[in-house]
């Protein structure tokens, strides 16, 4: 008869591993995603200062669309 072990983890052990990262090389993809994320916050921001943009608006309604609250939720500070 076989016996099995009980899992303990919802994931299964095939579908998950863990790797190990040189820190060298995590600091650098750590740097180097650092400076996409500014690069395109910087690219994002000159359009909204261009005056023929529709940036700002649309980016004042996607924040009214995320504001609302369609079920009355409280919102929890």
């Amino acid at each position: 008869m076989e016996m099995r072990m009980a899992c303990t983890s919802l994931h299964s052990k095939e579908a998950s591993f863990n790797l190990w990262i040189d820190p060298a090389l995590k600091a650098a993809f750590t740097a180097a995603t650092s400076a996409e994320a500014r690069r395109q916050s910087l690219e994002l921001a000159a359009v909204v200062r261009d005056p023929n943009s529709s940036e700002p608006e649309e980016l004042r309604w996607l924040a009214a669309f995320v504001d609302q609250d369609e079920y009355n939720y409280e919102t929890v500070p």
